[in-house]
């Protein structure tokens, strides 16, 4: 169960949080990434390109490709692409 101050952040980034789902998937458009990647490419901190990137998985815009590439700190990380749906969703956006 979500607590009520819980939601009321999450909601109260939505906006801010739309925009950052729109600057991943343009990203993903150029290039297969990992989250470290992306957190590089877009100057995002690690906590929110991972949740953002999380969410994006989750609801059908991103897939992993099967691969994976090494971090900055050396461990194996997945490589992701947008899907069709997630080329879609940029398109009307």
């Amino acid at each position: 169960m979500v607590d009520e101050n819980s939601r009321e952040a999450f909601d109260s980034i939505r906006n801010e949080r739309e925009a950052m789902y729109l600057k991943i998937l343009r990203l993903l458009t150029s290039y297969d990434a990992t989250c470290d990647e992306i957190e590089m490419g877009l100057s995002m901190i690690h906590q929110t390109a991972s949740a953002r990137v999380c969410e994006l998985h989750k609801n059908g815009r991103i897939k992993r490709t099967g691969q994976k590439r090494p971090t900055r700190s050396g461990r194996a990380a997945h490589v992701y692409k947008i899907t069709r749906s997630g080329q879609a969703w940029l398109d009307i956006n």
